[in-house]
């Protein structure tokens, strides 16, 4: 684990020393190219409601312009919101991450940066809105897609972040609680819709199945009862061309890092 923890700091210095060689217009240009490639996708056309970081001014692809359009488009924007909460196993408060409703592009237009020059979310209109994790109003949301950031990313869609593990942390959160949504309504659909036979007992019933739940398989549309991937949002990654390995080379990973499902590069191409 320290080995890999070394390699992955490594990796970034390396990539971010590479990163500031790159003028406003370089950046620009590979954002555009990203831009016209997603509104390509027929999943990004499809989704209504997606998860987007906001760029810093530069470093990585900006993301403004999506942000625009999919509010043009009606979608439901769900933009970072990082806090302190204290987590299971740890005594402490840690920064996490949640993923909150924009209102507008009025809305929009009126966040202010933060130190790194990020539009942000002010802490007090949070209770306002709605969250993903349901963590400040008790709402949550379904995304259809999440465009994540990260540092670098390889050919077989590895992707290495600041190394502050949002992103990681919410997914995995994101599944328990799409998890235990699931089985909460299928025990409650179950419990409503079994059938019942007369007990030998006059007067009393029982449930046929009093001990299975078995879903049933031609819903299109039902999650897995355990924790898969095929409940999650089309992860999608936004990167320069700057920010991506060569073939023969690999992003460290440990078991807490997810993998996207696709990655967009600023050359205009795709890599699945």
């Amino acid at each position: 684990m320290a080995a890999i923890k070394a390699a992955k700091v490594q990796l970034r210095k390396v990539t971010q020393d590479s990163l500031r060689l790159l003028t406003q217009d370089e950046i620009n240009d590979q954002s555009s190219r990203i831009f016209h490639g997603l509104l390509s996708m027929p999943k990004y056309a499809d989704a209504q409601s997606i998860g987007i970081y906001l760029s810093m001014p530069s470093g990585e692809i900006q993301t403004r312009p999506i942000v625009e359009h999919a509010l043009r488009q009606g979608k439901k924007v769900f933009v970072p919101f990082l806090y302190e909460e204290q987590v299971a196993g740890n005594e402490q408060l840690v920064p996490v991450m949640d993923m909150i409703l924009l209102h507008s592009q009025q809305d929009y237009d009126s966040l202010q940066p933060n130190k790194w020059g990020i539009p942000t979310l002010s802490k007090a209109s949070i209770t306002t809105r709605v969250s993903c994790l349901g963590s400040t109003i008790g709402n949550t949301c379904d995304l259809d897609m999440v465009l994540m950031p990260g540092v670098v990313f390889d050919m077989e869609r590895r992707r290495l972040g600041h190394g502050k593990g949002y992103y990681d942390f919410f997914l995995r959160r994101y599944q328990d609680l799409r998890t235990t949504r699931y089985l909460t309504s299928t025990v409650k659909v179950h419990t409503e819709t079994t059938p019942v036979i007369q007990d030998s007992v006059p007067g009393s019933v029982q449930l046929s199945s009093p001990c299975a739940i078995i879903p049933s398989s031609t819903t299109e549309d039902r999650w897995p009862l355990q924790p898969k991937r095929g409940m999650m949002p089309y992860l999608v990654g936004l990167a320069l061309k700057e920010q991506i390995l060569p073939s023969e080379d690999s992003v460290p990973t440990s078991e807490t890092d997810w993998r996207i499902d696709v990655l967009l590069t600023g050359n205009g191409s795709f890599v699945q």
